[in-house]
């Protein structure tokens, strides 16, 4: 079984990883929608995973709490931008990425679940530990 030190070393170890992929993507050409969307998604996962890092080592359960959110934040802003930068790199147009109307209705359940999680205990209430 895998022990919180090695969860919190394996979270902080990606978070960096995937902060140094954004930056360098990004940095090739910071004009190119594709490279500003990939930045952004990795970006938000360097958010997820420092989040996660960050709740698992915090021994107080009201800061992890807060962790957690940060965490959940960065997964909800990746996930959404993932399926923004595939349709730009793919060159592939959908009722959501033909028009900024599209993007905006692709968009707005992103901000809900965000306003949701950061304002309300409707996303995360409360951390409880398995067993």
């Amino acid at each position: 079984m895998i022990n919180t030190t090695s969860i919190v070393t394996i979270s902080f170890i990606a978070a960096v990883i995937k902060l140094l992929l954004a930056i360098y993507v990004f940095n090739t050409n910071r004009k190119a929608k594709t490279n500003i969307l990939f930045g952004l998604v990795f970006f938000f996962q360097f958010i997820w995973d420092l989040g996660k890092g960050l709740m698992w080592l915090s021994d107080i359960e009201s800061t992890a709490l807060i962790y957690g959110k940060i965490s959940y934040v960065g997964y909800i802003l990746s996930v959404f931008l993932f399926a923004h930068f595939c349709w730009v790199y793919l060159n592939r147009k959908n009722f959501f990425s033909k028009s900024k109307l599209g993007l905006t209705i692709w968009y707005t359940p992103m901000i809900v679940l965000i306003i949701g999680t950061i304002a309300t205990d409707l996303v995360i209430a409360s951390l409880n530990a398995p067993g």
